[in-house]
């Protein structure tokens, strides 16, 4: 799991399982988990 900096800022981040460059971001606000977005990381990040 990694916290995400820039347009990301306050959310996370980590791989999927055994899906090779699957990931998913997500926000949480107490308890509950807010999901974002999921994607490699070329469809995430790219700039």
């Amino acid at each position: 799991m990694h916290k995400l900096s820039g347009q990301w800022g306050g959310s996370n981040e980590c791989h999927v399982a055994n899906a090779g460059d699957w990931l998913v971001i997500w926000r949480t606000c107490g308890q509950v988990a807010y999901f974002q977005r999921t994607g490699t990381h070329d469809e995430l990040f790219r700039r």
